[in-house]
């Protein structure tokens, strides 16, 4: 989870501004969410997935809930950033999924992964997940351009489309 000042420092390394469009999947809505609403405006849109949730929610004023990214009724193109806030392991096909979100992104757009430390040392079949991430990644069309820590307990990449 994210604390609101390690919200505030990634949406700064991320030079999200007014009027950005969003997608959010978490696990539990964090203060992150609340930040990039304050963030983007009401020029801007938040898209937001509660992947552990199975029931719509109420739309508010510039927030459109889902349950999953199968449902998004987003025009192609339209988000300038993707945020998965640990989340990757609760994902089936993760290599389905990014291609499907991969359409929604802007041509500059960003996918940013926040995920638990623990989780990436965790190994598949003698991969480590980090590097079946950046595979996953790498085969969607997908390169890796920053990586960052904003406290210790988690790893943030920043992928962006080749």
């Amino acid at each position: 989870m994210i604390s609101e000042k390690f919200a505030k420092r990634l949406i700064s390394q991320l030079n999200l501004r007014k009027g950005d469009n969003v997608l959010h999947l978490y696990r539990e809505q964090t203060a992150f969410s609340k930040i990039l609403v304050e963030t983007i405006g009401k020029q801007g849109k938040l898209y937001a997935i509660d992947v552990k949730e199975t029931k719509d929610k109420p739309k508010k004023e510039n927030i459109s809930f889902y349950k999953s990214s199968d449902d998004l009724d987003i025009e192609s193109g339209t988000l300038d950033v993707i945020f998965l806030e640990d989340t990757i392991y609760s994902l089936s096909d993760l290599q389905a999924t990014m291609r499907r979100l991969k359409k929604y992104l802007t041509a500059k757009g960003k996918i940013v992964i926040n995920q638990k430390k623990e989780f990436f040392l965790l190994s598949f079949f003698g991969l480590s997940q980090k590097k079946k991430l950046h595979e996953t990644m790498y085969l969607v069309g997908f390169a890796m351009k920053n990586r960052f820590n904003l406290t210790n307990h988690s790893d943030i990449e920043v992928y962006e489309k080749e």
